[in-house]
Formats: structure tokens, C-alpha cells, sequence
């Protein structure tokens, strides 16, 4: 977020130094020989980072001007490179995230434009006027920004980068991704004209095209997803790079993303399996890629492989008899051939059974209920007081979480660490879809954290997460730190986790309130993408901390939020838990119910 009112200002109308250059669709298109000496003027297209640097050999200078009509035609300006610059006077930039707040240098956000240049709206459109003219939080008391619908940068200098639309922002394997930041990218490296990158929605693996320049007529399509995974995530690396004539293009000259070719992703070798692990990581991957075969010279991830499904993969070769391979060694050797050198020097790994006994608790099983309910007690509760809800959700199959350290498993050592524990919940609880999860206090906290894993896993999320009582997963809030020795016994949170215990209760149960508070110092959560599934808040009327904080919680989900008050205290369930079993019978099970019934 800038504003920069002293500089710098439009050009002259009619300046002698500006010429006319009409678009171009290749670098071919243009005669280079009438542009030495003179300064450059872009505009009403972006400017691609190839043509700039092709121009630059022969220009004294290029000016890249930036703007939609609805800011008055221009709002930044940038001398000498692709980017977009800084605000022209009286003109305010932000890159802005989802919930409206700045983004950090270098991240990716939306840009919004303010200031005096600003239109009043759309004649005769008030509700499109109303979605991309919207209160501006930054400016002064009644201001507007505009909604530009482009996807930008800041850079560390100040300037701007332009990345694309947000039309082209796509969601892959739980990944918001800007097919515009992969793009802009891949038109950077050496040798590269143009680029383009889709997304094949069957197999969900992004695809790269590129038109390279008459220096470089067939680039290295493997060292260019090389140079890719160096600054980019490989979520957004495409797996497959294809070297194309032409972009193809609509009868105004845009890009055609409809007709970009689709393409197989194709094993590269036919050499088939030399030995029991080969045979083994062969049977494996091509069953995790939902291919017929694969052969042992072929790239895990040229064939589609990404880093979600590696996690999977590791388990299914354990659960086939083979090693324990860790996740980095995927990485390290993607060919099969070299993946099974390593595992053939491994030690065959010991698949431990679920322990769905020692992580949770029921009062009755109910296979054909129409979903499961797993709840998340609050820091050091017990499953004890959760698993009574059966009797009034008789259509429920209700799991209470219950790791170890926790009510009448006290006598084991708690977990201490909030990876240890959400993992050692996903690995040992079943959750049979469709399912539904429960968090009261800290434990929601703990049921989001559990969703975000099993979403890494490539697993079924819940249908709805239940958020009783809770502070959203915003790093900025913080956490209840841990007492010590007779603190921590006569700490009000631990008192009101067992009401009417006595103190030798209360020193059996200390050790864990201590450790699951423990397990979330530095909190931060597992992942900036919000989930997929609808929360649903719920609050006493006089928890007055916890109303406070509920609102948050509408930035982790792509879905909708609802919010409910009951009448009671942080712990409105514990005198009567009939209005909230009422309350879960009707808002759980409408969506549970709905996923199993279909439209």
C-alpha cells in the first residue's frame, strides 16, 4: 500500500519522443530498425517481460503504463522494465489478501486502486457498481477503492508487479493457485517468448505451454521446471511443459485457453521392472496416479506426482510389504529405478494397526448411522463427559477423541507437540465419511489443524466443522500460556475442565491442561488455504472473550459460516446439553444427510 502525490506525472500530449507501436503479436512483428534512440510507450495491454527485454536492446527507454478505464485510463506508471510502477499523483494502490488486509512484500494479492481519478460506478448497474466500487478502509471516511480484478505484487523497490486476472485463479488438490504468478515465471526464463498454463481438471495437474524465441528454438523443458521449482511451490509447478509454434489466440488477440492442446502425461520409459521392489514401486505408483503402467526409468513427478500424494504413496508401499521411505526421498531419487535402490538397502517397515481404542471413546457403535461425530475436548477434558451425547443424537455415530495422557488414560506421558498429536489422531481414528467434526476451546483448534491434515493426505474432509467456543487459527491472537507448579492446580482453566474434582484429580489431569496448552505455544496454523467444508460457530450468550472472537473464523472457510448463541458460560453445554444436541441434530445433519442422499 502506497501513495505517491509528487511523482510522477502523464506525458505531455503530443510529446515528440512518443510514437505509436502498434500491439504485437510475436517479437517477429516488429521492425526493430525504427525503434533505436526513441522512448516507448505501453499501454492498454501487459506489457510481457520477453518483448520488453527484446525492446530494450534498441529503445533509448520504455514506459509502461498501467490503468483501467474505471480509475480515468491510467493509475501507475513504471520506467524501463515489465512492471506496472508506482501511483500516479493523487492515485492509491493496494495489494490486498482475501480478508482486505495488506499484503506482505512479495505475496501475491489483489490490486485495488483509490483516489480522486476514481469513477462513481457503472450507470444504470448498481449492484455491479457495488462489487467492484467498495469502501475503502484505508482512505479517508466515506472513500471508495476499485476492485481492479488483476492479480499483484509488491516488490521490495516499491514498484508493482502485474501477475494477471483473478479470472484465471484456479483451486488445485485444496490450492488457491494464480495461473497468472505461474505464468509471468515461466515467461521470465532465458530463451522464452510466451507462456501459458492450464489446469486439466480430470487428472488435476497443471499444464505449461511455451513459444520460445529464434535463439532458442527448442528449450530444455526439464530444466525449465527445474528453474520453476526454485521459487515456486510444487503445487504450482506444471507437470508437463509443452513447446508450441504459436499461442493460440481469439479474434482480438487474446490468449485462447480453450484451445491449448491437452497432454497425456506419457511414461517416458517402457523398461519394465527388474526385481520384487521395482515390481513393488511400479504397482504402487501407477495405482496412485491411476495409470495402467509406469516403468522403472520414469519421473515420479513428470507422471503427476505431487507433493499431497507423496504422503499416500509412502503408506501404500508400507502397506504392500515394502520400506519405510521417507518423504525426502522421493525428492531426491523421482526415478523409480534409483527409488528402488534406496529401498532395497532399507529395512522392510513394521505397519503398525490402527489403535482406534487408545485415541478414542464410545458409549455405542452405530455402523449404519447416516455420519459419524468426532469431538475435540477442550485442553486437558476427557472424552468421558462427550461420549453422554449418544443418548441424544440417537442417529449419530459419535466418536470422543481422547489421546493419550487424557482421562483414564492420565497414567500415560501426554503428547507435548501439536504435530505429534494431530497426527497420531489421523492416523488412528477412522473418520468414516461422511463425518462431522466437534471442537470445544483449544480442541477446535485441534479439529481444524486434523482437517487441513487429512486434506494433505488426499483424504475426505469433513462435511462441517462444529466450532464451540473458540479463537480462530489467526496467529495474531494469542494463546493461554502454562502455568507452573500450585499455579497450574489452581488455574481457573483447569478448575472449570473438572468442575467439583478434588485436588488429587486435579494433579492427575494437570499434566495434560499443561501439555496441550504447551502443544500450541507459537501456534501457527498448517495451512493459509481455508477449508472446502461450512463452519458452524456456537457460543454462550455470557462468554463474552469468545463471541468477541468468533467472526474470524469466516476466513478459513471457502464455504459459509453460521453463527449460534446458547444461553450459558465458556462452558454453556455442562447444565443442560439439550439445546445444543437439538442444535447439532438439525445443522449437522442436513449436510451430513445431504451427502449421502445426493441432490
Amino acid at each position: 500500500m502506497t501513495s505517491r502525490p509528487s511523482w510522477p506525472r502523464s506525458p505531455e500530449p503530443g510529446s515528440p519522443t512518443y510514437r505509436p507501436l502498434r500491439r504485437c503479436g510475436t517479437l517477429a512483428d516488429i521492425d526493430v530498425t525504427a525503434l533505436t534512440g526513441l522512448t516507448l510507450l505501453s499501454c492498454g495491454e501487459a506489457l510481457p517481460a520477453p518483448l520488453t527485454r527484446y525492446l530494450a536492446r534498441y529503445a533509448a527507454d520504455i514506459v509502461n503504463y498501467y490503468g483501467p478505464t474505471e480509475t480515468t485510463v491510467y493509475a501507475t506508471v513504471a520506467s524501463g522494465g515489465p512492471d506496472i510502477g508506482r501511483p500516479l499523483a493523487l492515485t492509491r494502490a493496494y495489494v490486498l489478501d482475501h480478508r482486505l488486509a495488506p499484503a506482505p512484500i512479495g505475496v501475491t494479492g489483489e490490486l485495488y486502486l483509490a483516489g480522486t481519478g476514481m469513477a462513481w460506478g457503472y450507470l444504470g448497474r448498481p449492484e455491479l457498481t457495488a462489487e467492484r466500487f467498495v469502501a475503502d478502509p484505508f482512505g479517508p471516511p466515506g472513500g471508495r477503492m476499485y476492485r481492479t480484478g488483476d492479480l499483484a505484487q509488491w516488490a521490495r523497490n516499491g514498484t508493482l508487479r502485474y501477475l494477471g486476472r483473478t479470472d484465471h485463479q484456479i483451486k488445485l488438490r485444496g490450492f488457491r493457485v494464480e495461473l497468472g504468478e505461474i505464468e509471468a515465471v515461466l515467461a521470465e526464463q532465458p530463451g522464452i517468448g510466451q507462456a501459458a498454463v492450464t489446469l486439466d481438471t480430470q487428472r488435476q495437474i497443471l499444464q505449461g505451454f511455451v513459444v520460445p524465441t529464434a535463439e532458442n528454438p527448442a528449450p530444455d523443458t526439464d530444466a525449465l521446471r527445474h528453474a520453476l521449482r526454485q521459487v515456486l511451490p510444487d503445487h504450482m509447478v506444471p507437470t508437463a511443459i509443452t513447446v508450441l509454434d504459436r499461442l493460440p489466440t481469439t479474434a482480438n488477440g487474446k490468449l485462447d485457453r480453450g484451445r491449448l492442446p491437452t497432454v497425456a502425461p506419457v511414461p517416458s520409459s517402457r523398461r519394465g521392472p527388474r526385481n520384487a521392489v521395482e515390481r513393488l514401486l511400479c504397482t504402487a505408483v501407477a495405482e496412485a496416479l491411476g495409470l495402467p503402467t509406469v516403468g522403472v526409468e520414469d519421473n515420479l513427478f513428470d507422471l503427476g506426482a505431487h507433493s499431497l500424494m507423496l504422503t499416500a504413496l509412502a503408506a501404500s508401499i508400507r502397506r504392500r510389504g515394502g520400506p519405510e521411505l521417507p518423504i525426502a526421498a522421493f525428492f531426491d531419487h523421482p526415478r523409480i529405478a534409483e527409488l528402488a535402490d534406496i529401498a532395497a538397502g532399507m529395512p522392510i517397515a513394521r505397519t503398525a494397526p490402527r489403535d482406534t481404542e487408545r485415541w478414542t471413546r464410545q458409549r455405542r457403535a452405530r455402523p449404519g448411522a447416516p455420519f459419524s461425530l468426532y469431538v475435540f475436548p477442550h485442553a486437558g477434558g476427557s472424552a468421558g463427559e462427550y461420549v453422554r451425547w449418544a443418548d441424544d443424537l440417537p442417529d449419530v455415530d459419535l466418536w470422543a477423541v481422547q489421546p493419550p495422557g487424557h482421562g483414564d488414560r492420565h497414567r500415560e506421558p501426554p503428547l507435548r507437540s501439536l504435530k505429534a498429536l494431530v497426527d497420531g489422531i489421523v492416523d488412528n481414528c477412522a473418520f468414516t465419511v461422511p463425518f462431522v467434526l466437534f471442537g470445544h476451546s483449544l480442541g477446535a483448534l485441534v479439529a481444524y489443524e486434523v482437517a487441513q491434515a487429512l486434506r494433505e493426505q488426499d483424504r475426505q474432509g469433513p462435511r462441517l466443522l462444529v466450532v464451540s467456543a473458540a479463537r480462530p487459527p489467526d496467529a495474531q491472537l494469542p494463546v493461554p500460556t502454562v502455568p507452573d507448579g500450585a499455579a497450574l492446580l489452581d488455574h481457573p482453566g483447569l478448575k472449570a475442565a473438572v468442575p467439583g474434582a478434588d485436588r488429587l484429580l486435579r494433579d492427575a489431569l494437570a499434566d495434560a491442561y499443561a501439555a496441550d496448552l504447551e502443544a500450541f505455544t507459537g501456534y501457527r496454523p498448517r495451512s493459509p488455504t481455508p477449508l472446502d467444508c461450512p463452519i458452524l460457530t456456537v457460543t454462550g450468550t455470557a462468554d463474552t472473550a469468545a463471541r468477541e472472537a468468533m467472526h474470524g473464523w469466516a476466513a478459513f472457510s471457502h464455504g459459509h459460516t453460521i453463527h449460534r448463541e446458547l444461553p450459558g458460560d465458556h462452558f454453556y453445554f455442562r447444565p443442560d446439553r439439550l439445546p445444543l444436541m437439538r442444535l447439532l441434530s438439525g445443522e449437522i445433519a442436513g449436510p451430513a444427510r445431504a451427502s449421502v442422499d445426493g441432490p
